[in-house]
């Protein structure tokens, strides 16, 4: 009889916790919710083997590279983050259907010239292939100066000047030659080099 009196207490005892622990407010927490310089970078959700997508059901901005997305401010973060420069991005900016990119050395940083193709064929794979709403791309690589940003090249190009056979070669980037990428960047958009270039 005293097994079952002592039984039923603790039993009534964590009930009562239990119930009074659920009222306690919980904060969740999400791989997205840290990002770099406290921005919130939201994760990419792949989609599961049957095709149905694991999307978190929370509405929050998500994309995915398997299919074109629409650029916007909500996931141009995630977006340039999952692209791999040689040159760090000091600022990104988008205006309708037009994107403005801008790389940058160090003062002392050595400037490699093939470095620059692979930054520029690389972001305008990206962009022209997985996105549907960016026509045209700005790009301009800067080096850090004293008194203001001194420029190295600038490399403009629009989608509709693109052939389906540039876009193409485009997503090749790891395969061409130094070369093929210098070949590729003169042919396909209107390049430009500043005073950077040769110094």
């Amino acid at each position: 009889m005293r097994y079952l009196r002592a039984l039923f207490f603790t039993t009534f005892v964590s009930l009562m916790l239990a119930s009074i622990v659920s009222f306690f407010p919980t904060v969740e927490m999400s791989s997205g919710d840290l990002g770099d310089h406290g921005q919130s970078v939201e994760p990419i959700w792949p989609e599961d083997k049957e095709g149905a997508s694991s999307e978190p059901q929370d509405n929050r901005p998500v994309f995915q590279l398997e299919k074109p997305l629409t650029l916007s401010k909500d996931v141009i973060v995630p977006f340039f983050k999952q692209i791999t420069v040689h040159y760090p991005y000091q600022n990104i900016q988008l205006d309708n259907e037009s994107l403005f990119v801008v790389t940058k050395l160090q003062p002392e940083e050595t400037l490699k010239q093939d470095y620059i193709y692979k930054d520029a064929i690389a972001i305008m794979s990206d962009v022209f292939v997985h996105t549907h709403n960016i026509e045209k791309l700005y790009l301009r690589v800067v080096r850090e100066h004293e008194l203001q940003p001194q420029l190295i090249v600038a490399v403009n190009s629009k989608r509709k000047d693109l052939t389906e056979e540039a876009l193409q070669e485009v997503q090749s980037v790891g395969t061409m030659s130094e070369n093929e990428r210098e070949s590729w960047i003169k042919a396909n958009t209107d390049l430009v080099h500043g005073t950077g270039w040769r110094n």
